[in-house]
């Protein structure tokens, strides 16, 4: 009796052993094939999988959906008390443009976006945008203008810090010249404080390629020279002194030229910001075609050269910094589109408390 016992317990012992060596090569078969095939171990069939899945993550969701909600309306409470005391500068005209659908709709999208996004500035940017908007919403003559700021809102939600910096630094240097901007030392007080706040940012291809994506600029063949733009912008501190024994074989009446020039250290230079500035102070003063174009030839004449302009801008604070992100990054073939002007305006307008007016660029 005790000997078929222990038969018996030998073979107990050795079926575990066979058992055990058996499941152990199926489980190592197991791990090499697909979910199928582990499926079919455990009978588990692709509905039944799929209902498996379905409750798990639902259940698991469950805790992530409150917690969520809970920090999007965080966040849009953030946006609702930055944009609240805004309506301050609004007129009773104006606030009463919140009615309009339209206008609702963009409110309610910038408040989506604002629910969606950590960044803080980013609601303060979109609250302005908001402003800007209920200010431009005029029927008939203004309807372009409802569009590119709408577009403008939902823009926002594509764009990143450092592609915000990009456009506002375009916008700046090619679309504005600043008025104090009078003198050498007054440019240099502009860079410090209007240009450098934008122009450290992450400079990748794809940074502006996914500018251009978003429908606020287009990357362009060809580029143009920082100091081209700036010469453009500022004329009047980048010309040479006129010389008094030229300016009577120019064969312009003293009293134009008076209108046309200012003296400076007792030297003559022409008026003008710009050349536009210049050519539109000229016809307040003659509409003679062949004496404006003599006039604009001159001009021209006593431009200083880019490298010129180059050389003096490089000696400002900022300068060589400000010359070696232009040349090395696609600033120099950017353009702006409307949506792009209005984005880099409103920023612009944000981090450092000015205000501009873009009308021109949008009309």
């Amino acid at each position: 009796m005790i000997f078929i016992k222990s038969i018996f317990r030998d073979i107990s012992v050795r079926l575990k052993s066979i058992f055990n060596r058996e499941h152990s090569d199926n489980f190592k078969i197991g791990k090499q094939t697909n979910v199928n095939q582990l499926n079919v171990y455990k009978g588990l069939t692709t509905v039944e999988a799929v209902d498996l899945i379905n409750k798990v993550v639902d259940q698991k969701l469950i805790g992530f959906k409150s917690e969520a909600e809970l920090t999007f309306g965080k966040r849009v409470d953030e946006f609702k008390q930055v944009l609240i005391p805004k309506l301050g500068q609004l007129s009773e005209q104006e606030l009463d443009k919140l009615r309009d659908p339209d206008t609702i709709l963009a409110l309610k999208e910038a408040s989506e976006i604002s629910g969606r996004k950590t960044n803080h500035e980013l609601r303060q940017l979109l609250a302005n945008l908001v402003i800007r908007r209920i200010k431009n919403n005029e029927p008939g003559e203004e309807e372009l203008k409802n569009l590119v700021y709408n577009e403008a809102i939902s823009t926002i939600a594509k764009l990143t810090p450092d592609q915000l910096k990009i456009i506002t630094l375009c916008y700046l240097l090619r679309y504005t010249s600043n008025s104090a901007v009078t003198s050498i030392m007054s440019l240099n007080v502009y860079l410090n404080t209007s240009i450098k706040p934008f122009l450290e940012f992450r400079n990748t291809i794809s940074q502006f390629q996914h500018i251009e994506y978003a429908g606020c600029g287009s990357i362009n063949t060809f580029g143009i020279s920082l100091s081209g733009v700036i010469k453009n912008n500022y004329f009047a501190l980048f010309q040479k002194p006129i010389e008094p024994d030229n300016v009577q074989a120019w064969g312009i009446e003293t009293d134009l030229l008076t209108k046309i020039t200012s003296q400076r250290e007792d030297k003559l230079y022409f008026v003008g910001r710009n050349k536009v500035d210049f050519k539109n102070n000229i016809k307040q003063h003659t509409f003679d075609e062949q004496i404006i174009k003599s006039i604009l030839g001159r001009y021209e004449e006593h431009a200083l050269s880019e490298q010129e302009v180059k050389d003096i801008v490089s000696n400002t604070d900022i300068g060589r910094q400000l010359i070696n992100v232009w040349e090395e990054s696609e600033l120099m073939k950017m353009t702006l589109t409307t949506v792009g002007i209005v984005i880099g305006a409103t920023n612009y307008e944000q981090i450092l408390g000015d205000q501009v007016n873009i009308d021109k660029w949008i009309n």
